[in-house]
């Protein structure tokens, strides 16, 4: 896991896709001669003082596994988050 705060969903896109390039750049052979990647999920939101930083890990972790169905060595952003709880409306 890596915490970039203060930095926009583009930012964190970016970041994310740098790693996965240099990553495979790099030409690491798993022991089975395959090449070694990374698969990558990200996702940013600007939480209240109510919202639980478990949401965004597990957005994050939805998108990584999305990432992996989708084919591997790729990055993949959550969907839209808000961690703000919601208030009964009067």
């Amino acid at each position: 896991m890596i915490v970039l705060p203060g930095t926009t969903v583009d930012g964190a896109a970016q970041v994310a896709e740098t790693l996965r390039r240099k990553v495979h750049e790099m030409e690491m052979k798993h022991p089975s001669g395959e090449l070694v990647t990374i698969s990558l999920g990200f996702a940013s939101t600007i939480p209240g003082r109510s919202a639980a930083p478990t949401e965004l890990i597990r957005a994050a972790d939805q998108a990584l596994y999305q990432a992996k169905q989708d084919g591997r060595n790729r990055a993949k952003q959550a969907g839209v988050l808000t961690l703000v709880q919601n208030t009964p409306k009067d």
